[in-house]
């Protein structure tokens, strides 16, 4: 329970770490402003003595939640949390003292920002620069890079993926020669079955390509047939890592067309139904296809 607990806790934190980087990328002087509110609301907040060690507790308590979340040792948290508890309660905090204390903490944080920024622009850029020569080597690699970048740039509906894990997924598909347009429509597919499905990224994205071949994405409105088949996978009666295991194993017969989707996809769900294991499985799918 409290490992279930963790890993929900370490997805908020992922979110919400998603979403402050977007913030602040996009809008960085709006993000130093909300530091300087909360700067001046903490102000208001260490004239009074009881508000003063209040507010400090709870900044100790929702550091240690999230240095645990972090770290998954809970010895480590205790003694951070229990240090300091007994700083706060054992130093005399006067209103000089607690505002100081706010200040370097906010100069502490814009700092990491900034340098967290830098690292990952010159990160997603090596990325890209990458993806964008391998897409386009005899033409123009700077087109496909603005290209490829207002891809990777573009936030997704849950703000599950962090910027470095959409920059890798557009180089998958920049690799495979998947067009910019297919991308952006591909992208949140992604997302859903990393997010459901509790897998790495480039995993999912190699997932919804096998999906994206298996439609003939040249036809007209193959890409609409794209949502509906991952949905029919996310709602399998099984645990999300036991389907994608049993199709690591047996995505042969999808992408040359041994088996009909709608066959292969029926068989695998009865097989779940009926409580066979992911061997049992995958052993019946071979008896079907000798030819593997």
């Amino acid at each position: 329970m409290s490992q279930q607990i963790a890993k929900s806790l370490a997805a908020v934190l992922r979110s919400l770490g998603n979403v402050l980087q977007a913030f602040f990328q996009r809008h960085p002087l709006y993000f130093f402003a909300l530091l300087v509110i909360v700067y001046l609301i903490s102000r208001l907040v260490v004239t009074a003595p009881t508000a003063r060690v209040g507010l400090l507790c709870a900044f100790i308590t929702f550091i240690s939640v999230v240095i645990y979340v972090s770290s998954r040792r809970l010895a480590e948290t205790t003694f951070t949390f229990a240090l300091g508890l007994f700083t706060v309660f054992n130093v005399e905090w006067g209103s000089r003292e607690s505002l100081l204390f706010i200040a370097f903490f906010l100069v502490f944080v814009a700092i990491v920002f900034i340098i967290m920024s830098v690292r990952l622009a010159s990160q997603k850029e090596s990325i890209l620069t990458q993806a964008a020569v391998h897409y386009d080597p005899a033409g123009d690699s700077s087109k496909a890079l603005r290209d490829l970048n207002a891809v990777a740039s573009a936030t997704t509906e849950h703000e599950w993926l962090s910027v470095l894990e959409r920059s890798e997924i557009t180089r998958y598909f920049a690799f495979r020669r998947v067009p910019i347009d297919h991308m952006k429509r591909m992208m949140p597919l992604v997302e859903r079955v990393a997010m459901v499905a509790a897998i790495p990224p480039v995993q999912a994205a190699t997932f919804v390509h096998i999906l994206y071949l298996y439609v003939r994405p040249s036809e007209p409105g193959a890409l609409d047939q794209l949502t509906p088949l991952v949905s029919e996978v996310l709602s399998m009666p099984c645990v999300p890592s036991d389907f994608f295991a049993v199709f690591e194993r047996t995505r042969k017969y999808v992408v040359s067309r041994h088996t009909e989707w709608d066959v292969y996809i029926g068989l695998i769900r009865s097989s779940f139904q009926r409580g066979l294991s992911v061997d049992d499985i995958v052993r019946d799918l071979k008896i079907r296809h000798v030819d593997l």
